[in-house]
């Protein structure tokens, strides 16, 4: 695939991958998409919300609150298994889930238009992740 820095503004910070590496915006960002999971009962894997929050800012070299569809639709399709390669870690088996549902904290009125990014994509970040199978 090449160097990957040029798909985003930054090269991560090496070594901190945690939501330490989120910028401010970021992490409050994280912490309500965490806790409105767990109140409704849906709890989140934490690591899936701070890699996509983590590649969505690498990839656009700007907070949550200022992407785009197009942001979000890159997010998906390249911008996740972009930064795990980068960093070498592995996509979260919830990455999927965790954006569709940052999207819904992002713009709960749907009036930016982000989840529009996501209608007719089948878990592209996980299909990617998931082992082949042999068949």
């Amino acid at each position: 695939m090449g160097d990957l820095t040029v798909l985003g503004s930054r090269r991560p910070p090496s070594g901190r991958l945690g939501p330490g590496a989120l910028s401010g915006e970021a992490r409050r960002v994280r912490a309500a998409l965490l806790e409105a999971s767990l109140a409704a009962g849906r709890p989140h894997e934490p690591g899936a919300v701070t890699t996509v929050l983590a590649a969505g800012e690498w990839l656009t070299g700007r907070p949550p609150g200022s992407w785009t569809a197009d942001d979000v639709a890159s997010l998906a399709w390249y911008g996740v298994l972009a930064w795990c390669r980068l960093v070498g870690a592995p996509v979260p088996a919830q990455a999927a889930r965790a954006l569709a549902e940052l999207v819904a904290v992002l713009d709960p009125d749907g009036v930016r238009g982000l989840g529009t990014a996501l209608a007719g994509i089948v878990d592209p970040i996980d299909e990617r992740a998931a082992p082949r199978s042999s068949a």
